[in-house]
């Protein structure tokens, strides 16, 4: 039952954050990114899928967060993530991260328009995840985060 869950609330859970966009409470990148880390770890907060926290990174943008994790952007800009989320498709586990607050898995999501890359969601989770999980993940990038950060991204373009 709680499978099934997922993508039929996700859907509900995340129209908050499309309204906000769409009546122009979320009026820049910044903003929709710590809306979105947010969101995610509040949503994925399940005993087979559980995001701790969530970091975004695009080319025009530092790594955003809604809770600052010390070292995080350190050792993400020293293992050159983005850069490297360019020639990913899909998420893929990137190793353990140990920080003050805990160990974690690293997982890195990339972030795709169709063809045109945007950035990528870095995922700490205190578990591994299935690659069953994992295929939700990738479902919520492409459902979920890539068009409203193409539209953030073409938006703070004109201006």
């Amino acid at each position: 039952h709680v499978i099934s869950f997922i993508p039929f609330n996700l859907a509900a859970a995340f129209d908050p954050i499309h309204n906000d966009l769409a009546t122009g409470k979320i009026r820049n990148l910044e903003e929709l990114c710590k809306r979105v880390t947010s969101f995610t770890v509040d949503f994925f907060d399940f005993s087979f899928l559980d995001i701790s926290h969530a970091f975004i990174q695009t080319a025009d943008s530092k790594l955003i967060s809604h809770k600052d994790l010390p070292n995080v952007a350190k050792v993400l800009d020293e293992f050159e993530m983005l850069d490297k989320s360019k020639q990913m498709e899909e998420v893929i586990r990137a190793g353990e991260l140990e920080t003050p607050h805990g160990k974690y898995q690293l997982y890195i999501l990339p972030i795709w328009f169709g063809s045109q890359w945007l950035g990528y969601m870095a995922l700490l989770s205190e578990k591994r995840i299935s690659r069953f999980f994992q295929r939700f993940l990738n479902d919520y990038e492409n459902n979920f985060l890539d068009d409203p950060l193409m539209y953030l991204s073409n938006s703070d373009k004109r201006k």
